[in-house]
């Protein structure tokens, strides 16, 4: 796709493509970030010239946001105001994942170095507040479901925050937990090292352990994607 579309870029370090609500498309690559338009005229931004970008999300009030890392290992903040990328704070470590919850609030699953790393916490956009979330716990994934709620998948559990506490579910304790999925059903899917958990659209009423294909029992389960009828 890349190389057939986009031919005027390098394409050295695409990871991802991400489509906006304006209809551009937003192409990182290594270094720096290109933007497409719907008439596909190419835009590229200086100020992250050097800039590897982790991820992008787009908030509910149109603001994109992006993590990134710059050539001296420094991890950064950004923040789109339509024209450049302001820098807006800086990152201790480097992000795995990062979502928007219904109050445009962003949420991190960073790596864990040590014992001491944080590997969840959320920033709150309009004050620039970060709080950390589950601190004895080594976050793997991290979802936000229709009804709004976030989930997050652990090296030892499955948790489910409702806006104001966290709630461990009790079926999934001690369990790795490292890929999160809704379907259109609204059935929640956990993946981890020892099969895969269907759960209703309530989360809690009932679940169906599916487990690990002989052939799969020394996998890790890490991506879910459901293909559109």
């Amino acid at each position: 796709l890349v190389n057939d579309t986009f031919v005027d870029i390098s394409i050295s370090g695409v990871q991802y493509l991400m489509e906006s609500s304006d209809g551009s498309v937003w192409v990182p690559t290594w270094p720096g970030l290109y933007r497409y338009d719907r008439d596909m005229n190419r835009t590229s931004f200086q100020e992250l010239r050097w800039e590897w970008i982790y991820t992008m999300v787009e908030l509910n009030n149109g603001t994109i946001w992006l993590a990134s890392m710059d050539r001296g290992n420094r991890k950064h903040l950004f923040k789109f105001n339509g024209d450049v990328w302001n820098r807006v704070d800086s990152i201790e470590q480097e992000v795995n994942q990062m979502i928007a919850d219904s109050a445009d609030n962003l949420w991190f699953v960073f790596n864990r170095y040590d014992e001491n790393s944080k590997t969840l916490k959320s920033f709150n956009t309009a004050t620039g507040d970060w709080t950390t979330h589950l601190p004895e716990q080594t976050t793997l994934s991290l979802m936000k479901t229709s009804d709004q709620r976030i989930w997050t998948g652990t090296d030892s559990g499955l948790w489910l925050f409702d806006g104001s506490s966290w709630q461990e579910v009790a079926p999934m304790v001690g369990v790795h937990i490292s890929s999160l999925l809704q379907t259109a059903d609204q059935s929640i899917w956990a993946g981890g090292r020892e099969g895969l958990w269907r759960f209703d659209s309530t989360g809690s009423v009932s679940y169906t352990h599916l487990r690990a294909h002989e052939t799969l029992r020394y996998h890790v389960c890490r991506i879910m994607l459901e293909q559109k009828k």
